[in-house]
C-alpha cells in the first residue's frame, strides 16, 4: 500500500508503469460517496418534500409509518448484512431500495389503479429495509476511510454533497411545476429513477478502505489507532473510541449484533445523546413536511427545500472545519452543540 507525504500518491504495478493515486485518497474516496448519495437523495428527499402532493396525505401517511417501521426493525439485521457482504455491495443493496419506492411511483402515475396504492406502501417498506443498508454501511465506510485524524473534514465533504441532492431536488421541482402542472408527474419520477440507477452504479467506483492511499504520518496514526483498540477503553472515556481491524468484525451474527445494538440502549452515552438524535430526526419531517406541505404551494416548497439544505452545506463545512481545528474532540463537540443550539433557537424565534 503506498505512501507518501506529498498529495499525489502512486501505485508501482507489475511492468514498471506507475499510476497516481488521487482516487485512493480518503478525500477521493468520501467525495465519490457523497455523488453517490447526491443522486439517491435527490430523487429521495423530493419525494419525501413532496409527499402529500404526490400521494394525497392518506397515502403519504401510510408509506411513511411503514418505511419508518421497517426501517427501525432493518437497523437490528443491517450490520450483520454490512459484515458479511462488505460495505460497498451493501451499499448498492440499499440503493435498490430506494428505486424500489420510485418504481412503484411511477406504476401509480401510469396506471392509476386503485391496487397500486398498495404497491406504493409496499414500496415503501423495501425502501426502510434499503435505508437500514445503506446507511450502515456508509457509517462502516466512513470510519474505515478516515485516518482518525480528519474525520471532520471528511465528514464534512460527504454531508455537503449528501445536502446538495436537496438543493438539487428543491430547484428541480421549483421549475418543473412552474410549467407543469400535473397531478401524476411521470416525466418528474423517471429523471428521479435514472438517478438513483446512477447513484447504485457509482457504488463501482468505491475502493476497499485497506487499499487507501494515506501520507506517511496519517499511517503511522493508523497504526497506533489499531494498537490502541486492544486496550480496554471506559465508556466514558474523553478521546473517541478506537477501531477495530476488519478482520476483527467478520463471522457475526444477526442475533449477535441485534443484541449488542439494544445494549447501547444502556449505556450513558447514548442516553447523552439520545435527545439531540430524536430531535434531529423529529425537527426536519415537521419543518418540511407538516409544516411546508400545509402552507407552501409547490413551487415555494421547492424553494424552501433549496435554501434550507444549501444552509446545511454551509454548515457543514463550517462544521468539519471547527471539529478537526479543536484542541480535543469534546471541545469541539461542545462548541458545535452550542453552535446548533443558537441557531435553531434564533430560527424558531423569527418564525413566530
Amino acid at each position: 500500500n503506498p505512501r507518501t507525504a506529498g498529495a499525489a500518491y502512486t501505485l508501482h504495478q507489475p511492468g514498471g508503469r506507475t499510476r497516481k493515486m488521487r482516487l485512493r485518497s480518503a478525500s477521493c474516496q468520501i467525495s465519490i460517496l457523497g455523488v453517490i448519495f447526491l443522486f439517491i437523495f435527490t430523487a429521495y428527499s423530493t419525494i419525501q418534500g413532496f409527499a402529500s402532493q404526490l400521494y394525497g396525505e392518506a397515502l403519504a401517511s401510510e408509506m411513511e409509518s411503514t418505511l419508518y417501521a421497517t426501517f427501525t426493525l432493518a437497523c437490528f439485521v443491517a450490520p450483520a448484512v454490512t459484515n458479511t457482504l462488505g460495505p460497498r455491495l451493501t451499499l448498492f443493496l440499499g440503493a435498490l431500495g430506494y428505486a424500489a419506492l420510485v418504481a412503484a411511483s411511477l406504476l401509480l402515475a401510469i396506471v392509476g389503479a386503485p391496487w397500486c396504492r398498495g404497491v406504493v406502501v409496499l414500496g415503501g417498506g423495501v425502501l426502510g429495509v434499503g435505508a437500514a443498508l445503506l446507511w450502515t454501511a456508509q457509517g462502516r465506510l466512513m470510519l474505515e476511510y478516515s485516518d482518525g485524524t480528519d474525520q471532520g473534514r471528511l465528514f464534512a465533504i460527504f454531508w455537503a454533497l449528501f445536502n446538495c441532492s436537496s438543493v438539487v431536488g428543491g430547484l428541480l421541482t421549483f421549475f418543473y411545476f412552474s410549467h407543469h402542472s400535473e397531478e401524476a408527474p411521470v416525466s418528474l419520477y423517471l429523471i428521479f429513477l435514472g438517478c438513483i440507477v446512477l447513484g447504485g452504479a457509482a457504488t463501482a467506483l468505491l475502493a476497499p478502505p485497506h487499499t487507501i492511499a494515506r501520507p506517511a504520518a496519517s499511517a503511522s496514526a493508523s497504526a497506533e489507532q489499531r494498537v490502541a483498540a486492544a486496550a480496554p477503553a471506559t465508556e466514558d472515556a474523553a478521546t473517541p473510541l478506537p477501531l477495530l481491524p476488519p478482520a476483527a468484525r467478520g463471522g457475526s451474527t444477526w442475533e449477535g449484533e441485534a443484541k449488542a445494538t439494544l445494549r447501547l440502549f444502556g449505556t450513558r452515552r447514548m442516553a447523552v445523546l439520545f435527545p439531540l438524535f430524536w430531535y434531529t430526526g423529529f425537527n426536519q419531517p415537521y419543518q418540511l413536511n407538516t409544516f411546508g406541505d400545509r402552507f407552501f404551494d409547490s413551487r415555494a416548497l421547492g424553494l424552501e427545500l433549496a435554501s434550507f439544505y444549501l444552509a446545511e452545506v454551509l454548515g457543514a463545512a463550517l462544521a468539519g472545519w471547527t471539529l478537526d481545528t479543536a484542541s480535543t474532540p469534546r471541545a469541539g463537540a461542545l462548541r458545535q452543540l452550542a453552535a446548533f443550539g443558537l441557531a435553531t433557537s434564533a430560527a424558531y424565534a423569527l418564525a413566530l
